[in-house]
């Protein structure tokens, strides 16, 4: 019990010493003690030792207050790569970060459903390690949709992505690169990008909502991702607003993914024109109606088409109705519009914003700051990346691949 006590007791030193330099930048063995409470002995021993093991580095001296110029510590980018992949159901991202959480590069490519699945994500990730020549990878953390197991890194059944079911994902990304791999619902993983790169940096209580081909929620309280009891909350998408609306993938009717995602937009339009609807939107696709899209109707609700303008404002009533559940239910500071169809910003929020007036109560509604992502198609690539870099700097830690430098524990 000795023992354990005193491996406990090192390793929370550790992650206070490495949390501070990592939210601090550049910082002295005083400002570390000062800030930790930490013994000045203390510091400096885990400095040494973190500057070893070459998770820190030791960087120029620092401004005099009137003694010797402190010495400054901070995190060395050379430590290792982890590695971030956002799997949609249109395209494959994969972007590389350093532990100071500096993008290093990214690739893009389109998603192979069913069972390529996998082969396409991992070919996406030797294309982004061969282009940047990187030798040295922490792990890589993966992020999509579907009912998930992030403890086994299980797809437990994904029916967006060709009926996957039971799928060891992290399992055979894990041998083929023989790193860690971390599997995160995308919509989370997209709350985790905002909190360590984005507008959520400053916010303990926010929630994330992916407005893409679907509809998802990531939920922060207290500075800390939930989840729920079984890894299912914030289906936000799978709730109903249209009993008597179309049969969603889930199995149920008029969920608000199939009232208002952006499949659910480009399909609507779709079905109008091939009925004989008139709209611009038969001329901006070339009379090729498959390749109408969520981004083709918002830019013909811009330039005033009726159809498009119509089918805006009845996807943004059911948003408003969604995003109005969760405001009374979290009383949120803050909700980030995330995904493909927040990008077109004004075409949907103001009619998402008129309607949140009447179906959201005054209270929480005035409390509630909304903002759109900066992060733009990276978000969920980088929320991954988090998925890697957080095991660093907690206690439990992260044990490296047998070969590499130094080992976190």
């Amino acid at each position: 019990m000795v023992i354990e006590l005193r491996g406990y007791f090192h390793r929370h030193k550790r992650f206070s010493v490495l949390n501070f330099i990592r939210r601090m930048g550049p910082s002295s063995v005083p400002q570390v003690t000062a800030a930790t409470g930490l013994d000045r002995k203390v510091v400096t021993s885990v400095l040494r030792q973190l500057d070893r093991e070459g998770l820190v580095r030791q960087k120029e001296l620092g401004a005099s207050t009137g003694g010797r110029r402190p010495r400054l510590f901070e995190l060395d980018p050379q430590f290792g790569i982890a590695v971030g992949v956002d799997i949609g159901l249109t395209h494959t991202r994969a972007v590389a970060v350093n532990i100071k959480g500096e993008l290093i590069g990214g690739q893009t490519t389109e998603t192979v459903t069913g069972e390529r699945l996998i082969e396409g994500a991992i070919e996406t990730i030797e294309m982004l390690l061969t282009k940047l020549r990187i030798t040295r990878m922490l792990g890589i953390g993966v992020a999509m949709a579907g009912l998930l197991d992030p403890e086994r890194t299980l797809v437990i059944f994904s029916p967006k992505f060709g009926n996957l079911k039971n799928l060891p994902l992290g399992k055979i990304i894990g041998e083929r690169f023989g790193v860690p791999v971390y599997l995160e619902d995308n919509a989370r993983a997209m709350a985790l990008g905002e909190k360590e790169f984005g507008l959520a940096r400053e916010t303990d209580n926010f929630l994330c909502v992916n407005l893409a081909t679907g509809i998802g929620l990531g939920i922060v309280i207290n500075g800390q991702l939930y989840r729920g009891a079984s890894n299912c909350a914030g289906e936000l998408g799978h709730i109903v607003v249209e009993p008597a609306g179309p049969r969603c993938v889930c199995g149920n009717y008029g969920c608000l993914e199939v009232m208002a995602s952006g499949l659910a937009i480009a399909r609507q339009a779709q079905d109008a024109l091939q009925q004989g609807v008139a709209s611009s939107m038969r001329e901006m696709v070339k009379g090729r109606l498959e390749n109408i899209t969520a981004k083709t109707v918002c830019q013909a609700a811009k330039a005033g088409d009726k159809l498009a303008f119509t089918i805006i404002e009845k996807a943004a009533d059911y948003l408003a109705v969604g995003l109005a559940a969760v405001i009374n239910l979290f009383n949120p500071e803050v909700i980030i519009l995330a995904g493909g169809l927040s990008l077109a910003g004004d075409v949907i929020w103001e009619p998402i914003n008129r309607r949140l007036k009447v179906h959201a109560l005054e209270m929480p509604l005035s409390k509630v700051t909304i903002v759109f992502s900066e992060l733009g198609e990276l978000l969920g690539a980088l929320g991954a990346t988090t998925l890697v870099l957080n095991r660093i700097f907690e206690p439990t830690g992260l044990v490296l691949p047998k070969g590499e430098k130094g080992e976190i524990v």
